[in-house]
């Protein structure tokens, strides 16, 4: 540990902004050697690429199947226990104005639920008469 000069400032803070030197400095062997395995990519699956739609993007009252949730584990994990589930039927009842959230209505099992923008652009959707055209 580097002792801060006349033993004025805060030694914690001396040792730290050595140490992230220390390690800024030092190589990462794994990188140099090209062992370091890149991030893995996101799998887009093929009937994800024809669901170029979110429920962001439905008009009120038009109805819609989920295909997928993008999105991390937290987020996934959230919506499917909100009841929303790839496969389910669900339509828009009412959107409020200034990018607020969508009310949505589960048309499987009967209830509704309001569901921020941000979080709706991340389930994709189709509606039954593109899926029909498949």
């Amino acid at each position: 540990m580097i002792k801060s000069p006349k033993g004025k400032g805060n030694p914690r803070e001396t040792y730290c902004s050595s140490h992230l030197n220390d390690t800024i400095n030092s190589p990462v062997p794994s990188i140099e050697k090209g062992r370091a395995s890149p991030r893995p990519k996101k799998r887009i699956r093929e009937k994800d690429l024809k669901a170029s739609r979110n429920l962001c993007q439905l008009s009120v009252g038009e109805e819609a199947i989920i295909v997928s949730i993008e999105g991390g584990h937290g987020f996934r994990n959230r919506i499917l226990s909100m009841g929303l589930h790839p496969g389910d039927r669900v339509k828009v009842v009412r959107a409020s104005p200034f990018r607020g959230p969508l009310l949505i209505e589960h048309l499987d099992q009967g209830f509704c639920l309001a569901l921020g923008r941000g979080m709706a652009a991340k389930v994709l959707v189709e509606t039954p008469e593109e899926r029909a055209g498949e």
